[in-house]
């Protein structure tokens, strides 16, 4: 405990940017004893409306009906931070035993008592929203933030947060959201990069508007953007199973009913390779029928691009929609990611495979068991790498089969072992 004098604590108001031509923010600054607070009040005057000797803004019959307006939202302003500065000190002298936290006392009652900075206690969702539209970007650049705004506000959803607070964003679900990019929306590095960099760019602003504080960034890790995969690299640890693998868990014995239902799931979309949400509402007796050829096949309209699929269905598949009487179990993506570590981890997918982890900005290869890197996505790499190397499927038709618009996409989704390359090529190479 140390002393502080209420009489030597005051406040003060000043411009931001006292010599600029255009609205400046007005910031509070509060000492007390040796410590000086500065607090953003959420109004902004044009330095020329300033009185520097009042700290307030002017009005009078120069000034236009618009102005004056605008400047007396502006005291209003002033005159309730004074208010609560005045609350502030009263509540210290009557409980003395809190001077040590003093500053985060302050910080309290300018926030909670502030009708103006109530973004303060919004989602991340409501605070971005705010400054894209505070933004002097052009009203194009602005639908291109909106657009990759909703695009987050979705992944919040998915992994069941759509509420959380700015303060609570950090970089681990940030590099999830990255994950999501590639897996859920298949967004190439390019585009990946360019989301990744508007989060950024939003907690920028939101840092220079006081809504979140440096010191905040950094113990998030989002004080600075974290390395972006270059274009040529694909190696973001999205693996593929092999026949064996998959069998051992089509075969995982002592699975818990809701294991039992995920992993027959994720095994059913090894053979038909659809994204979690089109395979998880669409595949049912209504879009699986008989072709013209006498072939039975699952045909719909994906979300994504609208693109039309018709997927055969195989013997595994078909034994699987029989067992539910082609009424699937409905999860969430998040859902089944909970169990599907669990169930690969039963089903003795415990060999230690590389992939390539950050560190210090940037990568180093790091083993870690394959289960831990199994998703609902890993059932759709897992199909085309079955179309390809199994049933030899050309890469043409495997693109219609995934509904991709480029055969890129496609090459990126077949994954190969240098064993499974030997093999094939000996195959051709030997005949």
């Amino acid at each position: 405990m140390r002393q502080l004098f209420i009489t030597e604590m005051k406040c003060s108001f000043v411009l931001r940017e006292p010599n600029s031509d255009r609205p400046t923010r007005v910031f509070m600054y509060a000492r007390i004893n040796h410590h000086q607070l500065k607090l953003s009040t959420g109004v902004k005057v044009y330095p020329s409306h300033w009185n520097p000797v009042r700290q307030e803004a002017m009005s009078g019959r120069m000034l236009t009906a618009l102005e004056n307006q605008n400047n007396q939202i502006v005291n209003q302003r002033i005159r309730h931070l004074k208010n609560v500065f005045m609350e502030f000190k009263r509540y210290l002298s009557s409980n003395p035993l809190l001077i040590d936290q003093a500053v985060g006392i302050l910080r309290s009652f300018v926030y909670q008592q502030d009708s103006f900075r109530l973004v303060k206690k919004n989602s991340v969702i409501n605070v971005f929203s705010k400054l894209i539209h505070e933004s002097r970007k052009s009203s194009s650049s602005k639908e291109t933030y909106y657009i990759r705004l909703r695009v987050f506000e979705q992944f919040l959803h998915q992994i069941g947060k759509p509420h959380l607070s700015i303060h609570e964003l950090d970089k681990q679900i940030i590099r999830q959201f990255g994950r999501y990019l590639f897996d859920e929306r298949e967004l190439c590095t390019n585009t990946h990069n360019q989301y990744i960099k508007f989060i950024f760019s939003r907690l920028n602003e939101a840092e220079e508007a006081e809504i979140i504080s440096r010191q905040e960034r950094f113990h998030n890790g989002t004080d600075k953007i974290y390395r972006l995969p270059k274009v040529e690299d694909n190696s973001w640890n999205r693996p593929a199973l092999t026949e064996e693998q998959v069998e051992m868990l089509y075969q995982c014995k002592g699975l818990k009913p809701k294991e039992e239902e995920v992993r027959d799931l994720f095994v059913l979309n090894c053979n038909i390779g659809q994204r979690f949400s089109d395979f998880i509402t669409k595949v049912n007796r209504d879009t699986i029928h008989v072709n013209e050829n006498g072939i039975e096949v699952v045909e719909l309209i994906q979300d994504k691009r609208n693109h039309k699929v018709i997927v055969p269905i195989t013997p595994q598949a078909k034994e699987l929609l029989l067992k539910y009487d082609y009424h699937l179990p409905r999860y969430t993506p998040t859902q089944a990611n909970y169990y599907l570590g669990k169930i690969a981890e039963k089903a003795g997918l415990t060999n230690m495979v590389q992939i390539l982890s950050e560190e210090h900005s940037d990568y180093k290869p790091e083993m870690v068991p394959l289960y831990s890197l199994i998703s609902t996505h890993t059932a759709r790499r897992t199909f085309a790498t079955r179309c390809y190397y199994k049933w030899g499927v050309d890469i043409l038709t495997l693109s219609k089969l995934l509904g991709h618009s480029t055969l890129q996409q496609t090459e990126e989704y077949i994954k190969v072992s240098s064993n499974q390359a030997a093999n094939k090529a000996a195959a051709k190479m030997l005949e």
